[in-house]
């Protein structure tokens, strides 16, 4: 941007050579509100010739502009240009007056926002495809898995019933396959009825509703109750906030990540430590473990929707706790991530806005 002190210190010949190498419109009007001079950018943006506008008046380019009100620099005014051909540009102006040797003139800064304003249409256009694309398939998640659930309850209890008839009939290897028959249908239900919680987060969240987290706290530490006593573990915590969140859905992060963490301890029983910590625009969790930790290679896939990094022998789950509690701290604005050390614990954090940033 040509600045004031640059078109002061020239003349009007030297000001001419310096406008032509201006990557913006500019535009020189007289006194009368007449144009005496016009860049290269502006012929070309405007799509006249020089000779098609000089000695018009600056209404000629800008129709609804008042020829010589002065403008701060910096502080553009959004106005309907005309280009040749009737074509409308939306245009920011800023306006300096200038006196040089041969007298007082106008100097129009014109900048074109027409390209950002679409721009910036397109990006929402975009946003709002998005969002409908996640909720018909929130939707179709939804529908797809309450109705599936019916025909798999019926496949397992049909299963367990032919099991009954069939006591002391069938050997071992055919009751082992009913067994299997049986335990597929409902791990199957369980994937179905974590899709249905999956699906659910963003319908049912009501993220403007005040919780204290104290309660939720004490919520999940009555709920979990017996796993913390047969377990031996031990949980704390520092004082916790009052947040602007869905108390249900904070309650069901808190309790997966104080479950995972009762359930993945090392050789002794866990030792857990929750805590919240207030920065300039948000709250920090942190749930802190000592238990049998994460490689970093891994601190993405466990996010991912039902993938596990253990076989169900060794520890039971769908693999799915995690991705739910990423979406439900995603839905209230916030983020999740985590630090651990194979062997040594795990810490997961995540963040949530302060109340007055809703």
């Amino acid at each position: 941007m040509i600045t004031q002190t640059q078109l002061s210190a020239v003349d009007a010949s030297g000001l001419y050579e310096m406008l032509d190498a201006a990557p913006d419109p500019i535009v020189i009007t007289r006194e009368d509100g007449r144009i005496a001079r016009v860049n290269a950018e502006a012929m070309r943006r405007f799509g006249y010739s020089r000779d098609e506008v000089i000695g018009q008046p600056i209404e000629f380019l800008v129709p609804t502009l008042c020829a010589g009100k002065s403008s701060p620099m910096g502080s553009g005014t959004e106005i309907l240009g005309r280009c040749k051909g009737g074509e409308g540009v939306l245009l920011e102006l800023s306006l300096r007056p200038l006196k040089t040797s041969e007298g007082k003139f106008f100097v129009y800064f014109v900048h074109d926002v027409s390209m950002g304003k679409q721009a910036e249409g397109r990006h929402r256009e975009s946003a709002e495809l998005l969002a409908r694309s996640n909720g018909e398939f929130d939707e179709f998640a939804y529908a797809a898995s309450h109705d599936l659930k019916e025909p798999l309850r019926a496949v397992a209890g049909a299963c367990q019933l032919l099991e009954r008839r069939l006591a002391g009939r069938i050997n071992e290897e055919e009751q082992a396959f009913i067994g299997i028959a049986v335990d597929g249908a409902k791990r199957m239900q369980d994937l179905i009825s974590g899709l249905l919680d999956y699906s659910r987060v963003t319908t049912t969240a009501k993220v403007s509703a005040a919780s204290d987290c104290e309660l939720v706290f004490e919520k999940i530490l009555a709920s979990l109750r017996l796993k913390i006593e047969e377990s031996g573990a031990v949980v704390t915590h520092d004082p916790l906030p009052v947040i602007l969140a869905d108390a249900a859905q904070i309650t069901r992060v808190l309790m997966n990540l104080i479950g995972n963490a009762i359930k993945f301890h090392g050789e002794s029983p866990a030792r857990i430590h929750v805590s919240a910590i207030k920065e300039e625009f948000r709250w920090v969790f942190s749930v802190r473990d000592d238990g049998i930790g994460i490689e970093s290679k891994y601190f993405d896939r466990i996010f991912v929707i039902f993938r596990r990094l253990h076989t169900r022998e060794s520890y039971d789950g769908i693999g799915l706790g995690l991705t739910l509690c990423k979406k439900i701290v995603e839905r209230h604005g916030g983020k999740m991530w985590l630090q651990s050390i194979p062997n040594k614990g795990s810490t997961f954090f995540f963040s949530l806005p302060h109340a007055d940033c809703h």
